[in-house]
């Protein structure tokens, strides 16, 4: 009987040997630099430097690099802008030029016909109204009249009011009424009027009145007048006969302001 020697099928399952070198690392580097050498030299490369020590790698500025997006960002809104600005230009020129040929002489057409109309409507009312009795045409004028009147009663009133003026009830300053006005420095051209150096102070003070004083036209209802009265005498004998006399003298005075109006005053 002869005896069978196995064959390699037999002896071995199929692709056991093959899995075993898969296995390995130095299968599979060997896979890898058959199937893509550039690739395996980039890879040895990386290993050899890292095992020297001298691995370099690229630093991101990622504030400066946020900052160029945003820049280029506004960059190209402002583009989009200026787009937008030169399309709305060409538009409203485009608007205009269709409105100015085509738009504009058929609105000038209509607005003929229609001041025609109007002035032949004004016409036929005028003469119609030739044929009118003369009691209907001074009607009509003197409505007319009443209407120009109380147009202008109420502009006067509304511009001017119907009273008198209260502004001028309470005078500012007498450079408003006076012949003449003049201007002077307070610094170099006044003098104290209590403290002069060339004269004696000779003055009574009289107590504070107020008088009733007569109506104008510039004045209230009632118009009072507030007085304080500041007397210089020529001598200290003079000053000493009004104290003696101030009643008297005093009473004379508003007498005497009684008897004027407030215009006058």
């Amino acid at each position: 009987m002869a005896e069978q020697t196995p064959t390699k099928d037999q002896t071995a399952p199929a692709g056991a040997d093959s899995g075993e070198d898969l296995d390995s690392l130095e299968a599979l580097d060997a896979i890898i630099a058959e199937a893509d050498p550039d690739f395996k030299s980039g890879i040895d490369a990386l290993a050899a430097e890292g095992a020297s020590g001298e691995v370099h790698f690229d630093l991101i500025d990622l504030d400066r690099v946020l900052a160029d997006q945003q820049a280029k960002s506004i960059l190209s809104r402002l583009k989009r802008l200026r787009s937008r600005f030169r399309n709305f230009l060409v538009g409203l020129k485009t608007t205009t030029i269709h409105f100015v040929r085509h738009e504009l002489p058929i609105l000038a057409k209509k607005g003929l016909v229609g001041l025609k109309d109007v002035v032949g409507s004004l016409q036929e009312g005028l003469r119609q109204f030739g044929f009118k009795s003369r009691k209907f045409k001074l009607m009509v004028f003197g409505f007319i009249a009443l209407c120009a009147v109380s147009g202008g009663i109420l502009y006067f009133v509304f511009t001017r009011g119907i009273g008198p003026d209260d502004d001028r009830l309470f005078m500012q300053s007498l450079s408003e009424i006076a012949d003449q006005s003049f201007d002077f420095d307070p610094k170099t051209e006044q003098e104290p009027f209590y403290d002069s150096v060339r004269s004696a102070q000779n003055i009574l003070a009289m107590p504070r009145f107020v008088v009733n004083v007569r109506r104008s036209i510039n004045s209230g209802s009632n118009p009072m007048l507030a007085c304080e009265i500041y007397i210089e005498g020529n001598s200290p004998d003079v000053l000493v006969e009004m104290k003696d006399r101030e009643v008297e003298f005093r009473d004379a005075l508003m007498r005497t302001i009684e008897d004027f109006t407030y215009d006058e005053l």
